[in-house]
């Protein structure tokens, strides 16, 4: 990474920030002394801290009493590396969107550049060659996962209760619940990239993952 990396930040108030990370730390909190001051009652006064080790941007929460979140999941003390596009949640209160466009560029690229590639070893979801962030829940995960394995191959709703709720009596699992997740894993991955169709209803039966032949 380099030093270019910066972070937007979406406030409580409907203001926002963007600040560009030049140095090597900076403190957040709601005390007058850190480096991106946040004065809201829900910030600790020494909430987090983002600091550069060589390249890379990392991420540490500072025992704050309400939490820091990285891409929906709650840190503990152990510093996390940042990648670009990672959305971090302070405290419920303020979002900031990690930003750099040098890792863009150096990063692992994605193994297909049209439809679906689901990283195996990070487990990551990348939709025409850009990144889902954040994750997706685990049913939605488990929906995809089981199209994945068998592009263009149709699973009928049946068997998409077995895989999706495994815990469950099939016959349990409603029509509304399943219909809300499919509808709910569409959107996901057409937010990361609009004309995406590669998750197909095969009307009366069930789904099929049609992959772009071109994609790899």
């Amino acid at each position: 990474m380099s030093a270019s990396s910066w972070i937007d930040m979406s406030l409580p108030d409907g203001g926002a920030r963007s600040i560009r990370l030049d140095g090597e730390v900076w403190r957040i909190g709601r005390s007058k002394e850190a480096a991106i001051y946040l004065p809201w009652s829900q910030i600790s006064r020494e909430h987090a801290r983002l600091f550069r080790r060589g390249a890379q941007v990392w991420l540490q929460d500072n025992h704050s009493r309400n939490g820091v979140f990285l891409n929906g999941k709650r840190l503990d003390e152990e510093p996390v590396l940042l990648s670009d596009g990672d959305v971090i949640v302070l405290a419920g209160v303020i979002e900031m969107t990690f930003h750099d466009p040098g890792e863009t560029l150096m990063g692992p690229a994605a193994g297909r550049l049209q439809g679906i590639w689901i990283d195996p070893q990070s487990e990551d979801v990348w939709v025409d060659g850009q990144r889902v962030v954040p994750p997706l829940s685990v049913h939605q995960m488990r929906l995809l996962r089981a199209l994945y394995r068998q592009p263009d191959r149709p699973l009928s709703f049946e068997e998409i209760k077995k895989v999706v709720w495994p815990e469950e009596n099939p016959e349990g699992v409603s029509k509304q619940a399943l219909d809300g997740l499919i509808k709910r894993l569409r959107q996901r991955l057409r937010a990361a990239s609009p004309h995406n169709a590669s998750v197909q209803v095969v009307r009366g039966y069930g789904l099929k993952l049609v992959q772009d032949k071109r994609g790899g």
